[in-house]
């Protein structure tokens, strides 16, 4: 279960990657004054978290996990067909909200279902194995992208990436909806 969640995961995690590495790239095609822009979004960013995370927390801790993960990798793709339309700041803020609330969502509950999954004495092995697919996403999600940037174009990458996490997010909630029902809860 730990490594189909792993591998059900991984879109997510490229598309975590190319936003430092391929997103700026994009951008510099756009905006004489990109790194600006970029420091911009970070802040909206981080803002968002400061002022919206207790909010979005209460907000969602009643809701199903199956639900919420559908949700988050909704909001993750979303977000990913919005850095493609990467001309408008005003799409480019709206994607940046929508990535940054998918995160405040779907990463702990995320972290949660591995704890919950995990048998008490493998929880450090659960733990690592799941946390691999940031390391993996950051070797594959640039190079990855870095090559459809050269063979589709930014605005392109950006949309294949949007629905690589759609399936990777439909799989991750097959999984969870798979454990729900053999076991009765997570």
């Amino acid at each position: 279960m730990i490594i189909a969640l792993t591998l059900s995961n991984l879109p997510v995690a490229m598309f975590y990657a190319q936003l430092g590495t391929n997103l700026p790239v994009y951008l510099s095609y756009h905006f004489a004054n990109y790194t600006r822009l970029i420091a911009a979004l970070y802040l909206f960013s981080a803002g968002t978290v400061v002022l919206l995370q207790v909010i979005v927390s209460r907000l969602v801790r009643n809701m199903t996990l199956w639900i919420l993960i559908s949700l988050s990798f909704l909001s993750f793709a979303v977000a990913s067909f919005g850095y493609a339309w990467a001309p408008s700041v005003g799409v480019l803020l709206v994607a940046e909200f929508v990535f940054t609330v998918a995160d405040m969502v779907g990463i702990p509950q995320l972290n949660h279902l591995v704890s919950q999954i995990a048998p008490g004495n493998k929880r450090a092995l659960y733990f690592s194995i799941y946390d691999s697919r940031v390391r993996i996403g950051e070797v594959l999600g640039p190079l990855w992208g870095g090559w459809l940037m050269t063979v589709a174009g930014g605005g392109n990458s950006f949309r294949i990436a949007g629905l690589l996490v759609l399936a990777g997010g439909l799989g991750t909630v097959v999984l969870v909806r798979r454990l729900i029902l053999e076991t009765g809860s997570v």
